[in-house]
């Protein structure tokens, strides 16, 4: 099974879609929003060749390669935007959120900000203004995994990239993540994967 991953800033793309505007044209790309849903063949394999037009600009660099990226990335997302309609995902009333999905909705985006610097729940608690005990009560009810879970996948997926797309030395990308030294880095990222960082970097560059 192959799987495929993007990484953009909204300024990046604000040539064609403004950063305010990203959550509300997108919503799978907001906090509140479903984050996995159905694609049908026809949309798996638009999504599929999009994905390896932008890799392959991104690896030639050829002329106004930057503009290329921008322009496959705004299809590939109103592709996905097409698959969300049809299952029904898009929000009726942004507004009409209930109370436990706005909280796990403040967390994300929170968590979003600080995961690197900040790994303590209390923390995250005390800045939304509600007990460490409630906030893991309703995210665990509302997403499935505990809010230190929640940010361990933050780390993880930042680990992955910065692995992928950077020559930042293990030692490095670990104390950019906040581990206290490369080895707890290392157990950490076996834990998770079941690999090491550095299979992990060789793996994706074969």
């Amino acid at each position: 099974m192959a799987a495929y991953y993007a990484l953009f800033t909204p300024d990046f793309i604000a040539e064609v879609l403004p950063p305010a505007r990203i959550g509300a044209l997108f919503p799978f790309l907001d906090y509140g929003g479903e984050a996995l849903f159905q694609l049908t063949d026809d949309e798996g394999a638009t999504v599929e060749k999009l994905f390896l037009e932008m890799s392959r600009e991104v690896r030639e660099r050829g002329l106004d390669y930057a503009r290329v990226l921008k322009t496959n990335l705004y299809q590939l997302l109103l592709t996905a935007k097409r698959a969300y309609a049809r299952h029904g995902l898009l929000p009726t009333d942004a507004t009409a959120r209930k109370p436990d999905v706005d909280l796990v909705v403040r967390f994300k985006r929170l968590a979003g900000q600080h995961f690197r610097e900040e790994r303590a729940v209390p923390a995250y608690a005390s800045q939304l203004a509600v007990s460490a005990k409630h906030l893991a009560r309703v995210v665990k009810a509302q997403t499935g995994r505990t809010p230190t879970e929640l940010l361990d996948d933050l780390r993880l997926l930042e680990a992955q990239a910065l692995l992928r797309y950077t020559d930042h030395t293990m030692a490095e990308i670990a104390y950019a993540l906040r581990f206290s030294d490369p080895s707890h880095f290392g157990k950490f990222f076996r834990k998770q994967l079941g690999t090491t960082p550095a299979q992990y970097r060789a793996g994706e560059k074969e």
